[in-house]
């Protein structure tokens, strides 16, 4: 059975692919719920309620010269944009996923010599995904 490759995935924020120089890319989704437990429950009684999505990047800094200005720029912490994803790539036919996303947290540092590393997280603004990725398609 095949295997789907990191190398393929692809990420875009407002626009502008970031996965060009990313070393990782996670999407997280979690169901909250609320506990209904009353009376003479025996066991916890747990209903669910909202749902919550969210997205980490991991990325080396490029150079200002070769987009690297226009990627900070971006994913300044307030930032509001669409962050599109595609595990298996953006060629038509592959699983797309998508959100408006708000940039929570946006941290750069060097962990060695001559790379700038970018941290980046982000988290939905809106009420629904853009795209679903276990049904949408590019």
């Amino acid at each position: 059975m095949a295997k789907a490759s990191g190398k393929t995935c692809y990420v875009e924020f407002n626009g502008t692919a970031l996965w060009v120089s990313s070393r990782e890319f996670s999407v997280t989704e979690e169901q909250n719920t609320a506990d209904a437990t009353a009376g003479a429950d025996v066991y916890e009684n747990m209903v669910l309620t909202t749902k919550k999505i969210s997205a980490a990047l991991k990325l080396v800094m490029l150079t200002s010269a070769t987009g690297g200005a226009i990627i900070a720029t971006r994913l300044r912490p307030g930032n509001t944009f669409n962050l599109l994803w595609g595990f298996e790539g953006n060629t038509a036919g592959s699983p797309k996923g998508g959100f408006l996303a708000i940039v929570k947290k946006f941290n750069r540092s060097a962990p060695y010599d001559g790379v700038i590393a970018i941290d980046v997280e982000f988290e939905m603004a809106g009420e629904t995904l853009l795209f679903d990725d276990s049904i949408a398609k590019w």
